[in-house]
């Protein structure tokens, strides 16, 4: 019996972050679309939540759809261990966009969240590997964002009182 608590102490931090997503795989599910966003973490776990499309009164969001997956969702709460949601939006405030093009412009966002300090330790330990050039590092009304140059892509980091995410964008607007 104590062998098998040993090797249960000794697996437990290996099995807690296996869930858990590296930069390089949300840089991988970053370039795909939702089907295969949902393809990846399904077989790990996660599960389809919600999914939503939307269009806005705001002058600076024209359309916008999302899919959200949850990582171990409570049933009755709504709260998970961590939510990574796709967003694809099309703004009118983008210099490549206007009304009545047939191809339209839009932008693609990736969002993971999670509520463990010492992921977020991780994922930074993971920046700081890969040399990511920091681009801001500013303080906003609900935490820290700091935002990296990473190739074709911007990532940022959000610390806030007991929560933290990292976002994913591609750089230039997408034409269909």
């Amino acid at each position: 019996m104590a062998k098998l608590l040993l090797i249960c102490i000794i697996l437990f931090p290996y099995i807690a972050y296996s869930q858990m997503l590296s930069v390089d795989e949300l840089m991988n599910l970053a370039k795909r679309k939702p089907s295969g966003i949902s393809e990846y973490l399904v077989p790990k776990s996660w599960t389809l939540f919600k999914t939503d499309n939307s269009y806005s009164d705001d002058k600076s969001l024209l359309y916008q759809e999302s899919v959200t997956w949850g990582q171990r969702i409570e049933e009755y709460t709504d709260k998970a261990e961590a939510w990574v949601t796709y967003s694809k939006k099309i703004n009118i405030g983008d210099s490549d966009f206007q009304l009545g093009r047939d191809k339209m412009g839009y932008k693609i966002t990736l969002k993971y969240n999670f509520f463990s300090s010492a992921y977020y330790s991780k994922i930074k330990e993971q920046i700081k590997i890969k040399k990511l050039k920091l681009l801001q590092d500013e303080v906003i009304d609900d935490g820290i964002i700091q935002s990296y140059d990473f190739g074709g892509y911007y990532i940022a980091l959000f610390t806030g009182p007991g929560s933290y995410a990292v976002f994913i964008t591609k750089k230039e607007v997408i034409k269909d």
